[in-house]
């Protein structure tokens, strides 16, 4: 798995890196993309520009995290990313606040975040945000076969498995037993 490097402003993705020897892998300038992109087949070549600015869509729970949470509200958001690396508008739209249990563990009034097509017309996922940690605690994607990809997550059980590289920067992990 890559390191991801942000923009701590604006969230765009800057660069990956390898995770062995730190070498820049992907170099996001503006709308110019260049470098070497994984692939289940190996590694592909890219050097292409973007249409506009856009979020990497493989990280778009980041980006969804990170909006401000109004009932009703309804951001346009551009993506882009593999394989085809051409934006696409999603909406992300705050539906309601609902219950749910995930993992056996229910969070009272979380978020329900449906990510749309641009017109609107097609439904890719539905998120369940909370307003603490772990925020997102379970994405559903629908696929175009009409499968579904269901994620979910909870929050660490103690302050062992957090790990703080910078002010608002954690990584939460788990030991396999």
């Amino acid at each position: 798995m890559p390191t991801f490097v942000f923009d701590r402003t604006t969230l765009a993705l800057l660069e990956t890196r390898d995770p062995v020897t730190h070498a820049p892998q992907l170099t996001i300038d503006g709308t110019h993309v260049s470098g070497a992109m994984a692939s289940p087949a190996g590694a592909t070549h890219v050097d292409t520009r973007l249409a506009q600015p856009a979020f990497f869509r493989p990280l778009a729970d980041l980006l969804v995290e990170s909006l401000p949470r109004r009932l009703g509200a309804v951001y346009r958001v551009p993506l882009w990313g593999p394989p085809a690396m051409t934006v696409e508008m999603h909406l992300y739209s705050m539906v309601r606040r609902e219950n749910v249990t995930v993992l056996g563990r229910n969070y009272p009034n979380a978020w329900m975040v449906e990510d749309r097509s641009a017109d609107g017309s097609s439904l890719f996922g539905t998120l369940w945000l909370v307003d603490g940690a772990p925020q997102l605690v379970r994405w559903i994607i629908n696929q175009p076969n009409g499968a579904t990809i269901t994620l979910e997550q909870e929050p660490v059980a103690s302050p062992e498995a957090l790990i703080e590289f910078a002010p608002g920067v954690r990584l939460f992990y788990r030991e396999q037993p």
